[in-house]
C-alpha cells in the first residue's frame, strides 16, 4: 500500500477483520495482528437531551485529539440545568452514580426528583489532571428529558421520553399561622437573631422575559414570618413566576421556594418556602423580622446587618443620612426592561450591602436593603403588601393580583425652577412648600406615559402636579396613598404656565403575576409586549403593535439566521423588536401568529417583518424553520400556578 487512499479502501473493505501489519520502528521491522474495527461503532448515534443541555458518549475524533480512552459522557451543550458547569466536560458522576457511558447517565438522571440538588463530578477535557464536583438542581420541568437515536433508513433521530414519574423533591403540607418575635436586647445579642432572620436566596429562569438578559441573580431575603414561609426579596431577582427558587439558610441546609408575589411597580418580591421542610434540623435555627410602621428620620441610629455572596454575615454601625424620594432613570435606549416607579429610601452612612436596618431604640427592621448599595427601602411603605399576603396565606387565599395606580412616570425639579420657569404662582407656591419636607424642596412633574391607557391622553409629558383629589403633593410616598384604592383621581397640573383640572383620571389595573404566557419558535422567545414596553414608544411607532422577541436561544436557526447576515448592521438582530407579521400574516397577539406559523413545514423558509421600538425602524428576517431539533412550543400559567407546556405540531 502506497497511498493513503488505497489504505482507506482496504480497511473499509475489511471491517471486522484481522490483517497483519508491517511497521518499521527504530530501524527495526515488527509485525502486529490488528483487527479493523468499524467507526460507525465507536462513534456517538445517539445522545441524550434534558433541561436544555445536550450530552453524548464521547466520540472518537475528540478522544483520539485530547489522547483520551473512548468512554465517558460528553456535554456538548450546558443547557439551563447544566449551566455551573462548563461546557465539553466528561461527567464523571451524578450524585452517587458513576456515569461511564449514556445509558448510565439516563439512569442516574432518571431516578432523580425534579428539585433535587446533586453533586457532579467531572472533568473538563482540557484539563484531564484535574477532577471538578459542582451542584446542579434537576430539572425535568421546563425542557423534555428525551433521548434520539439516529435512524440511518430514514435520516432522522428517534425521539424517546427517558422521564419517569418522580415528586418533586421536598413537597409537603405548609403550615398555616403566624408568628412574632423581636430580638430585643444589645446588638451583640440582636446580630445572630436578625442573623438567622436573612436567607440567601437564588433564582434562574429558563427563558429570559419582559427584556431580561440574566438568567441566574442572587439577592438577599428576609423571612417576614416563618410559620408562614414568606420571604421578602428584591424583585430585579425574582422577576418573575417562571423561574426556580432556591433559598440557603444559616448558609447550611438549602430548600426550593415559590413565587407568590412580584409587585408590577416596586422594588420588591415576596417569596414562600415550606417550614416543615427546615423542622428536626439542629444546624438551622430560622427567625423573622417585625417590620416597623414608622418612617425612618433623618439622623436616626440604626446597626445593619448584612449577608454577602459567601454567605457570610456582618454587621456596621449607620446612620440615616438622608430620607429621599428616588425615580429610575428613563435617559435610556434598548433597555426595555423592569422599571420602578419613584419610590423614597433612606440613605445610610457606613457600610451597607444587602441586608436589614435595625433600630437602635425599637429593635424593628425600619429599612431594607435588599440589594448592594447606600440606600434602602423603606420597611413601612412594604408593611401593607406583606400583610395582605399574610392574610391571604392564612386564609388560603391568593395574594392581591393586581396593584392600581396612574401609569405616569416621574421626575423631580426644584420648586424654585417650578416659580421662575415653569410659572407657578404664589399661593400654589405656598401650598406645595407646606406639602413638602425640611430637606426635600421639589415638585413631581410627567417624564413618560403609558400607552393606551386614561393617563395616556389626559397627561402631557412635563405636566407640573400640583394636587390629587384637591390635596397638594410633593412627596412620592403621599402621592401613591392619595392614589392607592381608586379606581379614578382629579389631578391639578401646571400646564404652560396655566392650572389645568384633569377630572375623573382612570387609575389602571396592573397584574401582579407579569408575563403568563411565551412562545418559543426557531428559537426565539416571544411574548406579548410588557407594560415597561408602552411607557417607550408612541402608537406611531408602535402601529398596531406585535409580539415583542425577549430572547434568542444559541446555536438556534434564528441566531444562525442573523450569521449568515454579512454586512453585520443592526437590522440584521431581531432580539427586543416587536414582529408585526409572519409572511404575509398580520401578527399581534401569540394565537395569530401560531396560526401562521403552522402554515410552514419543516426546512422551509419564515419571513418575519419587525419593527424596532425605539426609532420605528422595519426590519424582514429569514429563518429557516427546523421543527426536528428545534420544535415551536407553547407555554402557559394555567390558574393552580402551574406552567403547561405544548409542542405545536404544523401542517404537514
Amino acid at each position: 500500500i502506497h497511498s493513503y487512499i488505497d489504505a482507506e479502501s482496504f480497511f473499509d473493505d475489511n471491517i471486522g477483520k484481522k490483517f497483519k501489519m508491517e511497521i518499521l520502528r527504530d530501524g527495526k521491522p515488527q509485525t502486529f495482528e490488528i483487527t479493523v474495527q468499524d467507526m460507525e461503532e465507536i462513534s456517538p448515534k445517539e445522545f441524550v437531551e434534558v433541561s436544555n443541555a445536550i450530552v453524548n458518549n464521547l466520540q472518537y475524533l475528540l478522544a483520539m485529539q485530547f489522547a483520551l480512552p473512548i468512554e465517558g459522557v460528553f456535554l456538548a451543550k450546558t443547557g439551563y440545568m447544566f449551566r455551573s458547569i462548563p461546557r465539553a466536560a466528561i461527567i464523571k458522576r451524578i450524585g452517587k452514580t458513576e456515569t461511564p457511558d449514556l445509558e448510565s447517565f439516563k439512569n442516574a438522571i432518571s431516578a432523580l426528583p425534579n428539585g433535587k440538588l446533586v453533586s457532579v463530578k467531572y472533568q473538563h477535557i482540557t484539563d484531564q489532571n484535574k477532577t471538578h464536583i459542582g451542584t446542579i438542581t434537576v430539572d425535568k420541568r421546563w425542557y423534555p428529558f428525551q433521548s434520539a437515536i439516529r435512524d440511518d433508513k430514514i435520516g432522522k433521530y428517534i425521539y424517546t421520553n427517558c422521564n419517569t414519574t418522580k415528586a418533586v423533591e421536598g413537597k409537603k403540607k405548609t403550615n398555616s399561622g403566624t408568628s412574632s418575635g423581636s430580638g430585643g436586647g444589645e446588638v451583640g445579642e440582636n446580630t445572630p437573631y436578625i442573623g438567622h432572620s436573612l436567607v440567601y436566596v437564588e433564582f434562574s429562569t429558563p427563558f429570559a422575559l419582559d427584556g431580561q438578559g440574566t438568567q441566574y441573580q442572587w439577592c438577599c431575603g428576609v423571612i417576614v414570618d416563618k410559620a408562614l414561609g414568606l420571604i421578602l426579596c428584591d424583585r430585579g431577582t425574582v422577576s418573575t413566576f417562571l423561574g426556580d427558587v432556591q433559598c440557603t439558610f444559616n448558609a447550611s441546609k438549602t430548600i426550593r421556594a415559590s413565587v407568590i408575589f412580584v409587585h408590577p411597580l416596586q422594588k420588591y418580591s415576596i417569596i414562600r418556602y415550606d417550614p416543615s421542610l427546615l423542622e428536626n434540623d439542629a444546624t438551622v435555627t430560622v427567625n423573622e423580622v417585625k417590620l416597623s410602621s414608622e418612617r425612618v428620620k433623618v439622623g436616626a441610629k440604626m446597626d445593619f446587618i448584612g449577608i454577602s455572596s459567601s454567605q457570610s454575615l456582618y454587621h456596621s454601625e449607620s446612620q440615616a443620612r438622608q430620607v429621599v424620594d428616588v425615580r429610575a432613570d428613563d435617559n435610556y435606549s434598548d433597555d426595555h426592561t423592569f422599571k420602578p416607579l419613584p419610590y423614597e429610601v433612606v440613605s445610610t452612612s457606613g457600610a451597607s450591602g444587602s441586608g436589614v436596618y435595625l433600630s437602635k431604640d425599637t429593635d424593628v427592621v425600619v429599612a431594607l436593603g435588599l440589594t448592594s448599595g447606600n440606600s434602602a427601602l423603606l420597611a413601612a411603605d412594604l408593611l401593607p403588601i406583606v400583610q395582605a399576603c399574610q392574610n391571604a396565606a392564612n386564609n388560603s387565599q391568593d395574594p392581591p393580583k393586581e396593584v392600581r395606580t396612574l401609569p405616569v412616570n416621574l421626575k423631580f425639579i426644584p420648586l424654585s425652577e417650578a416659580r421662575n420657569i415653569r410659572e407657578l404662582d404664589d399661593d400654589w407656591a405656598l401650598k406645595l412648600k407646606k406639602a413638602s419636607d425640611q430637606f426635600q424642596r421639589k415638585v413631581l412633574t410627567v417624564s413618560r406615559k403609558m400607552m393606551g391607557t386614561d393617563s395616556y391622553e389626559k397627561f402631557e409629558e412635563n405636566d407640573v402636579i400640583l394636587s390629587i383629589n384637591d390635596t397638594p403633593v410633593t412627596l412620592v410616598p403621599a402621592y401613591h396613598q392619595l392614589i392607592d384604592g381608586n379606581t379614578t383621581v382629579n389631578v391639578s397640573v401646571l400646564r404652560s404656565g396655566e392650572i389645568v383640572q384633569l377630572d375623573a383620571v382612570k387609575t389602571t389595573a396592573f397584574s401582579t403575576l407579569g408575563t403568563t404566557r411565551l412562545v418559543v419558535c426557531c428559537g426565539l422567545v416571544l411574548q406579548e409586549p410588557h407594560p415597561a414596553l408602552y411607557y417607550l414608544t408612541s402608537p406611531e411607532k408602535i402601529g398596531d403593535g406585535g409580539l415583542y422577541v425577549s430572547a434568542q436561544e444559541g446555536g438556534s436557526p434564528a441566531e444562525n439566521a442573523e450569521q449568515q447576515d454579512v454586512d453585520y448592521s443592526e437590522t440584521s438582530s431581531i432580539l427586543g423588536k416587536l414582529v408585526y407579521k409572519v409572511d404575509t400574516f398580520p401578527v399581534t397577539t401569540l394565537d395569530e401568529f401560531i396560526d401562521a406559523i403552522m402554515k410552514r413545514k419543516h426546512n422551509e423558509y419564515v419571513r418575519l417583518m419587525a419593527k424596532n421600538i425605539d426609532n420605528g425602524e422595519l426590519s424582514v428576517h429569514n429563518i429557516r424553520l427546523d421543527l426536528e431539533f428545534w420544535k415551536t412550543r407553547d407555554m402557559i400559567r394555567a390558574e393552580n400556578g402551574d406552567w403547561v407546556s405544548q409542542f405545536i405540531e404544523h401542517d404537514d
